[in-house]
């Protein structure tokens, strides 16, 4: 027993000198989920959304955004500076630009969940010659510690309905 505790040791501390993240991926408990249509071809508005490192021009909510990484290599980190709120720290785990996909999730932040893992997709409406496109971004994520569930679900909605109202009123 004591060798495996002493592996789990020095795996842990070579993770954590080399910058690896060890954290569960499980999906969380509770969810959000939006979507809406905007007026801009699925191309047009996977250009803006489908850069990891753009969310300062979409969303009213981030100031800023620091990219580590190249943005579409899984692992690719992301500072986001949300004023009165502080840093989020997020690692980008997939990015596709076939599919249309970005997943990630937060690694750090003084927000009141955990566990956050969150889609956002874009897609052509079904009528080629509509020139619109649908967003949706969802995640999973769990409460920290005390916090109630309900105000993480609220803190999510208005960060997605935020966002992908700021989007729909771009390509109005």
């Amino acid at each position: 027993m004591k060798t495996v505790s002493r592996i789990i040791a020095s795996v842990t501390i070579l993770a954590l000198t080399l910058g690896v993240s060890i954290t569960s991926a499980a999906e969380g408990k509770l969810s959000v989920r939006k979507g809406i249509i905007v007026s801009a071809t699925s191309d047009v508005v996977w250009d803006l959304l489908g850069d990891y490192n753009s969310m300062e021009i979409w969303h009213p909510a981030v100031l800023n955004s620091i990219l580590v990484g190249d943005g579409v290599t899984a692992g690719s980190r992301r500072l986001l500076i949300i004023p009165g709120v502080g840093t989020i720290a997020e690692e980008l785990i997939s990015h596709s630009d076939e599919t249309m996909t970005l997943v990630y999730r937060i690694v750090d932040s003084p927000l009141p969940i955990t566990n956050y893992v969150s889609t956002l997709q874009v897609e052509a409406t079904r009528d080629p010659k509509d020139k619109t496109s649908k967003i949706l971004w969802k995640s999973t994520f769990d409460a920290k510690g005390d916090a109630p569930e309900e105000q993480g679900i609220e803190i999510v909605t208005g960060v997605y309905k935020a966002g992908l109202e700021a989007v729909r009123q771009r390509f109005e």
